[in-house]
């Protein structure tokens, strides 16, 4: 009888382990997914910074090639 109820408390024991391993496994692979969502928003403002830093060099020659036909 004693050696059943350790065999039931080490059962117990082994089951939290378990379940403390996958809800972490289940965390880690929440915060990957988080951390790729992030990376591509981020990769998608650089992009989009890009776009605009380039446009705005071509407004900068527009307006000194009008300055220079004005002046």
């Amino acid at each position: 009888m004693f050696n059943k109820s350790f065999t039931d408390q080490l059962s117990s024991i082994k089951s939290a382990f378990q379940s403390a391993h996958d809800k972490t496994l289940s965390l880690i692979e929440n915060m990957n997914s988080k951390i790729q969502d992030k990376e591509t928003t981020i990769k998608e403002l650089q992009d989009e910074i890009k776009s605009i830093e380039e446009t705005k060099e071509q407004a900068n020659k527009f307006i000194t090639g009008l300055k220079s036909i004005l002046a």
